[in-house]
Formats: C-alpha cells, structure tokens, sequence
C-alpha cells in the first residue's frame, strides 16, 4: 500500500487555512510515513492535526519566525545544565534548585486501547491495546483514531502512548540563569540535580524581566517511543 509523508500531510493541513505560507512551517524534522486519514473537509487545523498527535507523538513550537514540528524521542540534548547553574534567582528568597510533583498511580492507565482502520480487513475498524501489569491502576484511555494502520503499528502505538504516560507522570519545574536563553520549548537538555543527572524534555519556558528562564519540564526517555510489538 502507497504511504504518505506524515511532513505532507502536516504541510497541506496548514496551507488549507489560508494563515500559513509553505515557509511559515518548519517539518524537516518529520520522516514517517502515513497509509491513510480520514480528516472532515472543514475545520480548525488543532482538530486535523490531533490525531496525528496522538499517532505519532510531536511537539508544535515557534522556532524563530515559523512553527516547528518536532518528533518526539529522535532529538539528543542540546544542553547540560551543572548543579551551579540550577535554581538560578535575583533578589527575593531562595525558591530550590528543582521541584517535582508526581502523580497518583491511580490517576494513570493500566491499559490503553486503540480503534483504527485496520489495512489488514480492508479496513474494518480493529483493535488492539497495550496493558500494564505490575501497578495498582484501573483506568483504561481508550483511543479511535481515523488512520489507517496494521495490527503491529497500532499496538505498537498503544504501547507508546502507555509507557510514556507512566514515565511523564513527574512535572518538573526549575530556573536557569539569562546564559540558557538559546533553550526552546520542546528541547532535550541534561540537568544535573545533585543526586544525578535527569534527561527532560521542556514543555514551557517563562522568560523573567531580570533574565531569569522559568521552565516547565517532563522526564524524557527515547526509548519509550520504540515498539516492536506484535498485534493480533
């Protein structure tokens, strides 16, 4: 079956708003290929684009004067960040180094299930789901994407959305001094803590009149965005 570039897709979703122009957006950094999606002729671009989001896991940031896309698990780090440098702050009272909240086990997934059209029963709704043993949750994150997929891909996808809800579940929060305002929403950076180094991905970036960059932070790990799972 002809497959698509996912970058295609992204790139013709946002010409159809009449807002963006071809050199407006930034999808050089997206190499996966799509089989088939089905998308309503009329609509915000959000609604298009979440599915795909949610297939294939990418960040949209501004990146200069255009929208980056960023596939998550394929960048390394762009920056080291020395205990010294951590919880950098003017004036006022020492607010720590790095924060961390965690949520509730019971709060996450034990199972995510997955709908999609299914290219092996000439594409028939399927199902596939992932499933954690060793915890305490109950929820089940059921998910109907309008994409075709095969069995592997889909519970491949399933495993990926599990596994990096678990290992997401840490919200981190830190300051850093004016030296890293080359650091974007979406980067990996490493950042030693004291009691080792953590690799993070950055969600958000506050930018402080004394200099400071209030970030926002998530546990990053590559490889919970590899499968070679097997479908059924």
């Amino acid at each position: 079956i002809d497959t698509v570039p996912l970058s295609d897709i992204i790139s013709a979703e946002c010409a159809a708003s009449s807002l963006l122009l071809p050199g407006d957006i930034d999808v050089t950094g997206i190499s996966d290929e799509v089989r088939g999606y089905e998308v309503a002729s009329v609509g915000p671009i959000r609604s298009a684009l979440e599915p795909l989001h949610v297939a294939w896991p990418l960040d949209v940031v501004q990146h200069g004067y255009k929208l980056k896309f960023k596939r998550r698990g394929t960048a390394s780090s762009v920056a080291s960040v020395p205990y010294a440098d951590l919880g950098a702050f003017t004036g006022g009272e020492f607010e720590g180094r790095l924060s961390s909240t965690r949520e509730m086990d019971s709060q996450l997934p034990c199972r995510v299930s997955i709908k999609y059209k299914d290219v092996g029963r000439e594409y028939d709704i399927g199902g596939q789901y992932a499933e954690r043993l060793n915890s305490g949750a109950i929820n089940i994150e059921s998910i109907e994407l309008a994409i075709c997929l095969s069995a592997d891909e889909a519970l491949q996808k399933a495993e990926v959305l599990l596994f990096s809800r678990w290992v997401e579940r840490y919200d981190l929060a830190f300051s850093l001094p004016p030296t890293y305002n080359n650091i974007e929403p979406a980067d990996i950076i490493n950042i030693d803590a004291g009691n080792g180094t953590h690799e993070v991905r950055v969600e958000s970036i506050s930018y402080e009149p004394n200099g400071r960059l209030v970030c926002t932070a998530k546990p990053n790990r590559s490889t919970t965005y590899t499968s070679n799972a097997i479908g059924s």
